[in-house]
């Protein structure tokens, strides 16, 4: 069982939860009473127990057809069950254990290359991009009053401004008369509860009939004339940015908005479970009947005693898109599809039921609840070990086809690792990405989930430009960086942040002796942003330590 971890600022007693807590959400510890806000998710995934694992873990030359399935575990290597995300994958704040290998690693990375190359390459300086709104769904309800009539729209009226959905993002707004289903100020009308009704539809991947749709709408309704004002005015203040969010994403490719959906709809499901009215449990039940093995969203693939269901193949697919960076084709996932389904005909029950465990309490379903610094790292992590169970199992016609994937995404000028600046020694779109992974590291920002998409675009724009400058003997030296990373990242949180207390101060203390170096002072900036932040956040637990919320009652 996968369990989540806390410690309570206060009293350091050590909190465990079944279910993730957001960051940032008010925990209350039970032994000194005193309220927090919780740090950025820590997993912790125990070793599986399975008796049939085990057998497969003693006997790896037997495990024929299902070796894709099985595990090969050692103190510091991980291979996959059902790719390396089903069973014994290794959580973010624990890691694997330190190996005589990784010592010698370890040793090898104590310092930075002598001539500075790591911060040569120049990075902008400029402000960044604001993040686009977290859009973390809110409830479907609230706590209000009055009743219907007609009102012209008004473009200054929250509640009636027009919000864009998919379909018609493009079309301007209209001065025109709209039903008000309950009068008011704020008033609630028919077309914002049209916008709410197809943003949840969308989220939860479901399709309500008309007379459900009728339902809903009814129970939002009726919780919407129970309402106080205050409790509404906070309601459209959340939905409205969501709604208008949820309009812009029509710009984005459908796998675009697959992968937005994937990573917000846990939180979602999540903010319902708790919900105790009835048109958020109204939606719950007809997101679970959908979604459930069998349900129209979630058809059975293959069926017996434990049936693979598409959302199970769906998620070990997805997973495997991220982990290996590759985005596949339509072609590409009827393959993956095909050969998944053969496999899954060949495992026997214990396999299944290990993998159908998995796609819940797995890496497939933690991965959205994780911000992007957590992300990068946890990918630096897997991937090389991922990538290592393939190689090792060229019979098996999953891992093969995989690391043929892999390969001809990641080779030089292949699509995930186009030359950006040709040469003896190119730039290459990889060495970008792991190079922005070091940065978000040495620099410790986790606090704000790591560099901006645009502070990375900056990123690259730079190092193209500055590729051409540097020497041959300046750009090894940068290609060793990235191969020391490499290497840090597979350590255990223990070893890497000890590593990491002796690199930082190095690189702040080189960005610092470098004032008129753009790249530095951008670079200083953002850690000095980050500072702010943990100091902030240090602030806060401070003051509810010193002045706790007093019990509503």
């Amino acid at each position: 069982m996968i369990t989540y971890k806390l410690t309570c600022p206060s009293c350091t007693s050590r909190l465990k939860s079944a279910k993730p807590v957001p960051a940032g959400r008010v925990v209350k510890c039970p032994k000194c009473r005193h309220d927090f806000p919780a740090p950025a998710v820590k997993i912790n995934i125990p070793a599986s127990n399975n008796p049939a694992l085990k057998a497969e873990e003693r006997s790896p030359e037997k495990r024929g057809p299902g070796l894709f399935w099985g595990m090969v575990a050692s103190a510091a290597f991980i291979a996959v069950s059902v790719g390396i995300w089903w069973t014994k994958s290794h959580s973010i704040s624990q890691g694997a254990r330190t190996t005589k290998a990784q010592s010698s690693q370890l040793k090898a990375v104590e310092s930075f290359p002598k001539n500075g190359s790591i911060v040569q390459v120049p990075i902008p300086l400029q402000e960044t991009e604001a993040a686009p709104p977290k859009a973390e769904p809110v409830p479907m309800s609230v706590k209000v009053e009055p009743e219907a009539g007609e009102i012209r729209r008004d473009a200054n009226s929250a509640a009636n401004s027009k919000i864009a959905t998919p379909k018609d993002a493009e079309a301007p707004a209209k001065d025109e008369t709209i039903k008000v289903l309950v009068s008011g100020n704020p008033p609630l009308t028919q077309d914002f509860l049209d916008q709410l009704t197809a943003y949840g539809e969308w989220l939860l991947d479901i399709q309500m009939t008309p007379p459900q749709r009728q339902e809903w709408q009814q129970l939002f309704v009726n919780t919407w004339k129970k309402a106080d004002p205050k409790s509404k005015e906070s309601f459209l203040a959340n939905a409205q940015p969501q709604l208008k969010w949820y309009g812009e994403i029509s710009k984005l490719t459908d796998e675009q908005r697959r992968e937005i959906r994937a990573r917000q709809q846990p939180w979602f499901v999540a903010t319902l479970k708790k919900a105790s009215n009835p048109e958020d449990r109204f939606l719950l039940t007809l997101y679970e009947t959908g979604h459930r093995p069998g349900g129209d969203r979630n058809p059975i693939l293959v069926a017996g005693t434990t049936p693979l269901a598409q959302d199970t193949l769906d998620k070990s697919r997805m997973f495997s898109e991220w982990l290996l960076d590759v985005g596949l084709t339509d072609r590409q996932r009827q393959e993956f599809q095909q050969l998944f389904i053969n496999d899954w005909k060949k495992l026997p029950q214990a396999s299944k039921e290990i993998a159908i465990k998995g796609a819940v309490e797995g890496w497939p379903s933690q991965l959205p609840m994780l911000n992007n610094y957590d992300r990068n790292l946890l990918r630096a992590q897997l991937q090389p070990q991922f990538l290592a169970s393939l190689e090792q199992n060229p019979r098996h016609e999953l891992s093969r086809w995989l690391l043929e994937v892999y390969q001809s995404a990641h080779k030089l000028d292949g699509e995930r690792n186009h030359v950006l600046v040709p040469g003896k020694t190119p730039l290459t779109e990889s060495i970008v990405s792991q190079y922005g992974d070091f940065i978000e590291w040495i620099l410790a920002l986790k606090m704000s989930g790591g560099l901006t998409d645009a502070q990375r675009q900056d990123l690259r724009q730079v190092l193209m430009s500055d590729w051409q400058k540097i020497d041959q003997a300046e750009k090894d030296s940068f290609l060793r960086l990235l191969k020391r990373w490499n290497a840090v990242a597979q350590l255990d949180d223990a070893a890497r942040s000890q590593l990491h207390q002796q690199l930082q101060p190095q690189f702040l203390a080189h960005l610092v002796s470098t004032p008129d170096h753009e790249p530095s002072r951008w670079l200083l900036e953002i850690y000095d942003r980050e500072q702010k932040l943990v100091r902030l956040y240090a602030k806060e637990l401070q003051t509810q330590k010193t002045h706790p919320k007093k019990s509503s009652g």
